[in-house]
């Protein structure tokens, strides 16, 4: 109905390119389709408002939504830059760890640097601070040392030992007193066993410098006061049984 009458309207309006339209000829229009023009014009434009609201609302969903998609991925990006940053500094970790392990190996892959020495050395022992010539025995297991007149006594509720060496350059005797560290059973070619002493001896032969345990034995019928083996030689020097005193003692007790 308000199609019909909105039609007669535009019809009137456009018979104004004939004829001047009057005022007359609006009043000809009865009040109810005045009415009804108002009102389908006005719904037409309301329609239009609505149609353009919705369309607003849905296009600020969608930015709605990419910003919330947009804000997740600054969020995982974050992380992942975290964690790269984590990795980063693990992987520095794992360097430095395999560099220090390659130059260890290196290290212990070179060949150790042996000090050669022939079959008789001159080594320093302390005490008695006296130079000695010693025979250089790798058969032998442990160091001894000659003592004469060897006197076991106990001070101060250990057991220690009294004895004598003897000096080459004066052929005088020189006293030593040392703690007994232990004992050692040596079987003679007769058949019966001798108990003998152990003590502690800080011995130099060339650049080696150690303190190491040897037994005590009267040696008179030795021309070597000392006997070096293996306890004192063991990683660290080479026996050149065709040699003799290749080396000198170092002697830094300044």
């Amino acid at each position: 109905m308000l199609q019909i009458f909105y039609d007669s309207f535009m019809k009137a309006i456009s018979d104004s390119d004939k004829r001047k339209v009057t005022t007359g000829s609006i009043r000809g229009l009865k009040l109810p389709a005045l009415i009804s023009l108002v009102l389908l014009t006005s719904g037409c434009g309301l329609n239009q408002l609505k149609q353009r609201e919705v369309a607003l609302n849905e296009q600020q969903q969608v930015l709605t939504e990419q910003l919330q998609k947009l804000e997740e991925e600054n969020q995982r990006l974050a992380s992942l830059e975290e964690t790269l940053n984590q990795e980063k500094n693990r992987l520095e970790v794992m360097k430095k760890s395999l560099g220090a392990y390659a130059k260890t190996e290196i290290k212990q892959r070179q060949p150790k640097s042996h000090l050669v020495i022939g079959e008789l050395e001159n080594v320093y022992l302390t005490p008695p601070d006296i130079e000695l010539t010693a025979r250089i025995d790798t058969g032998a297991k442990t160091s001894s040392l000659n003592a004469l007149d060897m006197v076991e006594f106990e001070r101060d509720g250990k057991a220690h030992v009294r004895f004598n060496i003897i000096d080459p350059k004066t052929d005088k005797k020189i006293e030593i007193i040392r703690r007994i560290i232990g004992h050692v059973k040596i079987k003679e070619h007769d058949g019966d066993s001798q108990s003998r002493p152990i003590v502690k001896i800080r011995v130099r032969l060339g650049n080696l410098d150690h303190p190491i345990k040897m037994t005590l034995t009267d040696r008179s019928v030795f021309r070597n006061q000392v006997l070096i083996g293996r306890n004192f030689l063991r990683d660290y020097a080479i026996v050149d049984v065709s040699q003799k005193f290749q080396t000198t003692p170092v002697i830094n007790d300044e």
